[in-house]
């Protein structure tokens, strides 16, 4: 039968078992790996997305280049534009990509010392550019406070060990955003220019400023620089929770807007900051930089500084008393009260005083009543300063006459007298001298009408009748002196009484005489230095380094040759008068060849798949060392990342199990850890919830009298209910009163249908 049946053809219905190679080709994760090609990011849900899958080194970049391109309203979206999607970005950046990719782009991709000349790659500063704005600076800010009460709710013992890297990183990223002078227009600019309602803007810019000026920010570093550890961040950093390094920055930040010429709502804005930034810790620092670079600079702008600090009239006397105390330590500090010679520092800030004051009448009243005021009059200074008030003062006959009768009927007070400390009395007596002096020169007349009233007398008695020795003195000069400037011969008054012939009443007594005069304010004019933010310290440690080489290279010294053996050289050279140059310092050029540098080196790993997938990559030494030297930071970091749960349902048990076997018998316990840890975690007595019984009188008494009179409101003429507060007001009122009513009111349908009616009716 076999020979009968011939095979046509033969068919297998399982593989044949051929026999495998003995070697077989393994390819690693690098033959393995295909370069991804990074996808186009055309629109802001593109970016969204890309965001939230973690994304590789590439990819982010390409997002943050689209973002930094959509600044503007463009193609329906805008970074700078509050909106919901622009909120959804900037959670992202500051969630996901800052704890992960911030480090690795302040890095950047410059090799050696050089990446420490520029201030940030540009990685870096694309990444602040995208956060440079309102919702970006609020968004970190809320993210450090919400790591804070993070922190601050488990103890020490109990504390994550990614938490204080987080907010490290945060720290920083929010002192790349405000590091610098141009950071405050530059939020500004970004946070108003893609909104075109005026109103919006308005609110934006009160925003930005009441975060800036409202002090959250110095007191949510100080908290997380408290909980890190202040040796344990960057000198570049700490300045966000120093009060008086925050003061120079914001005022620094202020004056170099203001001086670069920004438009009208530049300036508006640059005026109400440093109005509200007075209410800072140190404001007076504010107010000396302003000081200092806008009036006695040789760049000065008066006007600037009086619409900085004057456009407030509540703050202009804080200004005024400021300048004149900054001037008078600064410049008259030196002048003593024998010195009645003209001076030209002086006259210098007379011509300053008189710029800024006496042509508006409310900082000339301010000066008029610092002249008498308790807490002005130069007190604790040199006599400098009341001669250049009294100077400025006396180019207004009405202003210098004014000052001297305040100072004379203020003199001659008995609680004044009484009450007043000596030194207070002391230098409103030199301001009423040299006030007689001015007025005396300029309307004799009325310095006579004025001493042959009743209040000169009465005043003169009752310095005479005063129990202080030192109060008669006063009383007793200032009467000669003002006799002697009046009356003529034997009218003159004199006491003849030794303490009025003394050297310092002498000296007093020739206040009168003193007559300063009005000049240019070049004599007081500088360049300050604008006060620097701290340097990194890695730069700093660099420049130590550069100094040691140069230190330890020293200048080849030309030495005279020893004498040798007695040979006689016959040089024909008639050079012999040139010195010989030493050798070149500098430094050889590197041996090194260029074509084995490596140019395209990787990227420490940001996620742990990243780090495993360097783990396991053999072939690879530079992806070995970067996951070997990165892989302790990264796990502490990602630790706890989804095991919270985890760790005190399962851990915690078996550490107090074995807590109870380590620490001796349970009889001599007072009560054992795991009793402790089950009374921890008892579930609490839920409090008694309070029953809502205004429910049922808020649809009666309430809801509905206001549907009824807003309808019988919109049937007049001209209806005042439709002012845009008032409505905004009213609708907040009805939502209120529904939110109050809760789920379980029984009128609840009818509330419902007629706010529905009278909303959409």
């Amino acid at each position: 039968m076999d020979d009968l049946l011939t095979p046509v053809s033969t068919t297998y219905l399982k593989p044949r078992n051929d026999p495998e190679p003995l070697f077989t080709e393994i390819k690693t994760t690098t033959s393995q790996e295909k370069q991804k090609e990074t996808g186009v990011i055309s629109t802001a849900d593109d970016a969204i997305d890309a965001l939230r899958n973690q994304p590789d080194y590439d990819s982010l970049i390409s997002v943050l280049q689209f973002l930094d391109s959509h600044r503007t309203a463009s193609a329906g979206f805008s970074l700078s534009a509050p909106s919901p999607k622009n909120a959804s970005v900037i959670h992202l950046l500051i969630t996901e990509i800052a704890p992960n990719y911030w480090t690795l782009l302040r890095e950047g991709n410059i090799d050696g010392d050089a990446q420490y000349e520029a201030a940030l790659p540009p990685d870096a500063g694309l990444f602040l550019s995208c956060l440079r704005n309102l919702t970006g600076l609020n968004a970190v800010i809320t993210q450090i406070r919400g790591l804070i009460q993070e922190a601050r709710l488990g103890g020490k013992e109990q504390r994550r060990t990614d938490l204080s890297l987080n907010i490290g990183i945060l720290l920083s990223v929010l002192s790349g955003i405000l590091g610098t002078d141009g950071a405050i227009p530059a939020i500004w600019n970004e946070s108003t220019r893609a909104i075109a309602n005026t109103a919006l803007q308005r609110i934006q810019s009160q925003k930005l400023s009441s975060i800036l000026t409202n002090g959250q920010i110095v007191s949510t570093s100080a908290e997380a620089l408290e909980i890190i550890g202040r040796d344990r961040i960057r000198d570049d950093i700490q300045w966000l929770g120093d009060g008086l390094q925050y003061s120079t920055w914001i005022g620094n930040s202020i004056v170099s807007w203001t001086v670069s010429s920004p438009g009208a709502d530049g300036m508006a804005f640059s005026s109400e900051l440093f109005q509200k930034s007075l209410s800072l810790q140190h404001s007076e620092n504010l107010i000396k930089i302003a000081i200092d670079r806008l009036l006695l600079s040789k760049e000065r702008s008066v006007s600037a500084f009086t619409q900085l600090g004057f456009s407030q009239p509540r703050s202009s006397k804080r200004v005024i008393n400021i300048l004149l105390r900054h001037l008078a330590q600064k410049y008259l500090k030196d002048l003593t009260l024998d010195d009645i010679s003209p001076d030209e520092k002086v006259s210098a800030v007379a011509g300053l005083v008189k710029e800024l004051v006496l042509n508006d009448v409310t900082r000339r009243d301010i000066l008029i009543n610092w002249c008498a005021s308790s807490s002005g009059a130069g007190l604790g200074d040199g006599i400098g300063i009341r001669r250049a008030v009294v100077a400025a003062l006396s180019q207004d006959r009405d202003a210098i006459t004014a000052v001297l009768e305040k100072c004379l009927t203020q003199f001659g007070d008995e609680l004044y007298i009484r009450h007043s400390a000596i030194l207070q009395q002391d230098v409103h007596t030199q301001l009423l001298l040299l006030a007689a002096g001015y007025v005396h020169r300029i309307s004799p007349i009325k310095l006579t009408l004025l001493m042959r009233v009743g209040t000169y007398m009465t005043t003169i008695s009752n310095r005479i009748g005063s129990t202080q020795s030192r109060a008669q003195f006063l009383g007793l000069v200032v009467g000669e002196s003002l006799s002697a400037l009046v009356d003529d011969g034997k009218k003159k008054l004199d006491f003849k009484m030794e303490q009025t012939q003394t050297e310092e009443a002498q000296q007093l007594k020739s206040l009168t005489k003193v007559s300063d005069t009005i000049s240019s304010i070049d004599p007081i004019l500088s360049n300050p230095k604008i006060e620097e933010m701290p340097q990194k310290r890695k730069s700093a440690m660099l420049n130590k380094t550069v100094q040691k080489k140069t230190t330890q290279k020293k200048k080849p010294v030309i030495t005279e040759a020893k004498p040798k053996a007695i040979i006689e050289e016959i040089d024909s050279s008639e050079d012999e008068d040139l010195a010989p140059y030493s050798k070149d310092s500098d430094q050889e050029d590197s041996d090194d060849d260029a074509t084995l540098v490596q140019r395209n080196k990787p990227k420490p790993p940001v996620y742990i798949r990243d780090l495993v997938s360097y783990l396991r990559d053999s072939e690879s030494y530079d992806k070995q060392i970067l996951a070997l030297q990165t892989a302790p930071v990264l796990i502490r970091r990602k630790a706890n990342y989804g095991s919270e749960s985890l760790t005190s349902s399962f851990l915690a048990p078996l550490a107090a199990e074995a807590a109870d076997t380590n620490t001796g018998p349970d009889v001599l316990k007072l009560q054992t850890f795991t009793a402790r840890y089950k009374s921890k975690t008892k579930s609490k007595p839920r409090v008694r919830a309070i029953p809502n019984t205004t429910a049922a009188l808020l649809a009666t008494s309430f809801f509905s009298p206001l549907t009824a009179h807003f309808q019988v409101a919109l049937r007049s003429a001209k209806p005042i209910i439709l002012n845009h507060a008032l409505l905004s007001l009213y609708l907040q009122t009805l939502g209120i009163t529904i939110h109050a009513a809760g789920p379980s009111t029984l009128s609840l349908p009818q509330l419902t249908a007629e706010l529905w009616d009278l909303l959409l009716g």
